[in-house]
């Protein structure tokens, strides 16, 4: 609802009908700000169970934090207010540092890695990656009926893996997969240190 007329007036139906929306172009970067070094402190505390140690970690935390102000934004419209170009641009460059980061850090030793194990590590990493995702949705999909956007959602948790789950929701054209990613994913991290401790003792 749009509303014009002199300035003094406008002020008083604000207060009358409710608040005033903010301008589609303007970012509240204070909340933002915020919300990410929230999150950071809660992915810092961690748990000790045996030799390993458990915790959020920062991006665990973030995503807590981010949910956190997603529902405050949901109750509160003007607060936390985040443009839709804005945002898409954030994930955006988000999503291709993190796939950069990833091909570097991989990209050092790719060659001797190659040579030296050849064409089983490739297999052996397909086999890994493939048959536990094809196997999820059979079951998740097929015998316990689930919803595919949460099921899909709960996979890419499953997997850690923030550039599934965004690749998810944009076919998806919808957050709901999100939900199925919050879940999971703060087991897959306490299940990856455990295994990778049992793994290093083996």
């Amino acid at each position: 609802m749009v509303f014009t007329g002199a300035h003094e007036k406008l002020e008083q139906i604000t207060e009358l009908l409710g608040y005033q929306e903010h301008r589609s172009y303007q970012t509240d970067l204070v909340t933002f700000a915020f919300g990410i070094a929230l999150g950071v402190v809660i992915g810092i505390p961690t748990i000790t169970l045996g030799m390993t140690k458990i915790g959020l970690g920062t991006a665990g935390g973030v995503l807590l934090a981010g949910l956190a102000m997603g529902w405050l934004t949901s109750s509160r419209p003007y607060f936390g207010q985040l443009p839709e170009g804005a945002r898409y641009i954030l994930m955006e460059l988000g999503l291709l540092f993190f796939m950069t980061g990833i091909a570097v850090s991989a990209g050092e030793t790719i060659v001797e890695t190659f040579q030296t194990l050849g064409l089983e590590l490739a297999l052996g990493g397909a086999v890994i990656t493939i048959v536990p995702v094809v196997s999820c949705f059979v079951v998740g999909r097929f015998l316990m009926r689930m919803n595919v956007a949460l099921l899909l959602g709960a996979i890419t948790g499953s997997m850690t893996s923030t550039a599934a789950l965004q690749q998810v929701t944009d076919q998806a054209k919808s957050s709901t997969p999100m939900l199925g990613y919050v879940g999971t994913y703060a087991f897959a991290n306490v299940f990856l240190a455990l295994a990778g401790s049992l793994m290093m003792r083996l």
